[in-house]
């Protein structure tokens, strides 16, 4: 008998849209990586949703989805990485000036999926030590809700990976940091 290893479930998740095959069409593959990233950043913007939720509720109860979403963000970030770097090989120079914005966008998005899921970590522990915030400090939570929703509506935008639109996510970012 032939003992197999269990399989993980990061060793059974496939990115939905992009597959070695598109490397044979570098424009066609971007196009493709460009709905994965979509996709992504709807998971991310779902976990700052829920991880706000969270916060202003004092629940726990959207833990499990933001640690899954959590992790095929992940996953989605480390495959996508790999795809784009196998494309750079292949692709022509206009389209390197795309794959090289794809990657700060990734990059972004990881981390905002990270500060969202850290997010949801701070108020599992709030809420074990039974720590409340001020009235002052939930409207300021509030205004940060709405500047980072603000951020990932604009990055569903038409124009993602612009340098226009880099900069002005850049300063969103920067404002979201002074709070």
């Amino acid at each position: 008998a032939v003992i197999r290893d269990k399989k993980t479930a990061e060793d059974t998740r496939t990115l939905k849209y992009v597959d070695d095959r598109l490397l044979t069409m570098p424009a066609v593959a971007l196009g493709q990586v460009k709905s994965e990233m979509d996709y992504m950043l709807e998971l991310v913007e779902e976990n700052i949703t829920k991880s706000f939720a969270a916060l202003e509720t004092g629940s726990a109860e959207y833990s499990a989805a933001i640690a899954e979403n959590e992790a095929v963000i992940d996953f989605t970030n480390g495959a996508l990485t790999k795809f784009l770097i196998e494309l750079s090989a292949v692709a022509d120079a206009g389209d390197e000036r795309v794959i090289g914005t794809y990657f700060h966008v990734l990059n972004d998005l990881e981390r905002i999926g990270d500060h969202a899921d850290n997010l949801a970590g701070y108020t599992r522990i709030l809420t074990g030590k039974n720590i409340h915030f001020s009235e002052t400090a939930r409207k300021q939570i509030g205004q940060m809700k709405l500047v980072c929703l603000q951020a990932l509506d604009d990055l569903l935008k038409p124009g993602m990976g612009e340098v226009e639109f880099l900069s002005a996510v850049a300063q969103m970012e920067q404002k979201i940091d002074d709070m």
